[in-house]
């Protein structure tokens, strides 16, 4: 059969994975219609074919890149039909150029002052054609969930998208008292909300003030003092681990005290944090929308609404008339008990008429932590009285009390001419050359912290895949398995999956393998495996067919899983491979 049957085009290809393509959580490469069409059909097809196919497919289920950005303001005024209260607003250059967008749900924006007054903000990029960002601005409620409050599209993250984005925020929210933004240490987020929200406090993710150590090469031991510094609620406490600091490194010190102190320390704090010392609520926000961001604009807004505020709405409504407590769950109460409380030696005075307690904790939060419990339980009054109204079953029921309804399909909108009749150009964007980047999902050792064993095949690209088994004297053994091109060209061949390389393993392993080389072989390149070789591992090889006809070499090491390697005795590569013939089944 030919290689690639002219007659079998990317139209014709593209009928059969349709149905694949409509589910945005599956994800269909190349390889995967290259597979389907020569299982099912029998045809071999290009790569760039299969590629084209795709591309056709999705175009007919969502439209294109382009068509999508001609309908955003159609689609934008049938949200804001469909859902009342709902803001949206949308920025176009001279020549009718997308430049911005905005948008919050009527919902979000009734269900947001039922929530404390801190609002995360971050961006991530998307994928799609036009490789726009998506903005993102979220919430807690009563219950410690993400609440989703309001959505913006930008060319970039700079000064002018950020003041755009911040400044229709506050005509869609307008502003609290006690507000408190909070997002890392980018400049353009520190603009726009210095420039728009002059008044309110911004607040520094300490998450991402901890990365920035590490990236800076900085000791474990002053991470965790400054994690320490950062936490505590007292002042004074904070004084003492950043003399610490200072003490062990003072360079980091002045790093640190380069942003004030009532930026990142909760102690410090000029308003409340409510316990949100990062920003990792926004970012859970952009993993959950992980899967949407190769989408065109239009499906990316409806996979947000349909697929998770919608469902998030209306569960956790329900979640919240079936709550028979007044405050949410995740308050976890103790049974001790005094006004003045004794703990590890240490006196708190707790004031329930003032709400106060000598830990910070019960004012800074505003609500009873395990001191203010202790005297609320000796006193036999109902905690819930003590506790802010952010955390009350109300508030959450009123965050979630409306619906957020979806526009529904082209065919059954009504749109003025006025509104139909603007017509949004996509982004003025050049596709630079070359191919596209992406990341390669994470292997067995990415996960498992052995990359400084297996660094000699990292630099040739090899993927690795592991399964354990009993070993010698009932001790727990892993075999590792490596798929590497012979003929050392590592970028001109997909690497082989987990799944692929067990395949072949399960095939082609038997103790009688002729290939089979011990680790006295001159043949054995033990440069590449000289971390394996300082444990004492005992590796063979084996070559079977690659794609495209290229020689494939895969080596299968055994280690121990519990770290010592001089007190077992080393399996020989006769007893590797049949235990990974016997087991690397489970990994096809």
């Amino acid at each position: 059969m030919k290689a690639d049957q002219r007659h079998a085009t990317s139209k014709l290809i593209s009928g059969y994975i349709i149905d694949n393509l409509r589910d945005p959580r599956f994800e269909v490469t190349p390889a995967f219609v290259m597979t389907e069409m020569q299982k099912l059909h029998g045809l071999d097809n290009g790569y760039h074919k299969a590629w084209r196919a795709i591309q056709l497919a999705s175009a007919l289920i969502r439209g294109t890149p382009e068509e999508n950005y001609e309908l955003l303001s159609s689609y934008l005024y049938m949200m804001t039909s469909k859902n009342s209260r709902t803001y949206t607003n949308i920025k176009i250059d001279d020549n009718n150029r997308f430049l911005y967008m905005f948008y919050a749900y009527g919902s979000s924006i009734s269900g947001w002052n039922n929530c404390r007054p801190v609002i995360a903000v971050d961006a991530t990029f998307l994928k799609s054609k036009f490789r726009d960002i998506l903005m993102i601005s979220v919430s807690d409620d009563a219950n410690n969930q993400i609440f989703p409050l309001a959505f913006g599209i930008a060319e970039s993250e700079n000064n002018n998208s950020y003041e755009w984005y911040f400044s229709q925020l506050r005509n869609a929210i307008g502003s609290r008292e006690n507000l408190i933004f909070l997002a890392d240490r980018h400049q353009a987020i520190a603009y726009g909300i210095a420039k728009v929200y002059p008044e309110i406090h911004h607040g520094i993710c300490i998450y991402h003030l901890e990365q920035n150590l590490k990236r800076r090469k900085v000791k474990s031991e002053v991470i965790k003092l400054f994690q320490s510094a950062a936490r505590v609620y007292m002042c004074k406490e904070f004084d003492l681990y950043m003399s610490d600091i200072a003490k062990v490194d003072k360079k980091t010190y002045d790093y640190l005290m380069e942003e004030p102190p009532e930026r990142g320390a909760r102690s410090c704090s000029l308003r409340r944090r409510y316990d949100m010392l990062t920003t990792n609520i926004v970012e859970s926000m952009n993993s959950v929308l992980l899967e949407a961001r190769e989408l065109p604009i239009l499906r990316m807004i409806d996979f947000i609404q349909v697929l998770k505020l919608q469902r998030w709405f209306y569960e956790r409504r329900n979640e919240a008339k079936g709550t028979f407590y007044d405050v949410s769950c995740w308050v976890f109460l103790v049974d001790s008990w005094r006004s003045r409380v004794e703990e590890e030696g240490i006196t708190f005075l707790v004031d329930l008429n003032k709400r106060t307690c000598d830990g910070f904790q019960f004012q800074f939060n505003e609500l009873p932590y395990i001191h203010a419990i202790a005297a609320i339980e000796k006193r036999n009054i109902k905690k819930s009285n003590f506790c802010s109204h952010w955390y009350l079953k109300e508030s959450w029921l009123k965050t979630y009390e409306r619906q957020i309804h979806p526009v529904g399909h082209t065919d059954s909108w009504i749109v003025p001419e006025t509104v139909k009749s603007q017509i949004v150009k996509p982004l003025d964007f050049k596709v630079p050359p070359g191919r596209r980047l992406q990341k390669i999902a994470a292997t067995v050792a990415d996960k498992f912290g052995h990359r400084d064993r297996v660094e000699g095949f990292w630099k040739a690209g090899v993927l690795p895949f592991a399964l354990a088994v009993e070993g010698p004297r009932s001790r727990k053994v892993v075999i590792w398995c490596f798929a590497i091109a012979s003929y050392g060209s590592h970028s001109r061949m997909r690497l082989w999956s987990p799944g692929e390389i067990a395949l072949r393993v399960a095939e082609n392993c038997s103790n009688s393998c002729k290939q089979i080389w011990s680790s006295r072989s001159r043949e054995v390149p033990r440069d590449r495996v000289e971390g394996f070789w300082k444990a004492g591992v005992l590796p063979f090889a084996f070559a079977v067919e690659g794609l495209r006809s290229q020689k494939v070499v895969i080596w299968c090491f055994a280690i121990a899983s519990y770290g010592s390697h001089s007190r077992m005795r080393l399996w020989s590569p006769g007893e590797i491979a049949l235990r990974v013939r016997v087991y690397g089944h489970a990994f096809a």
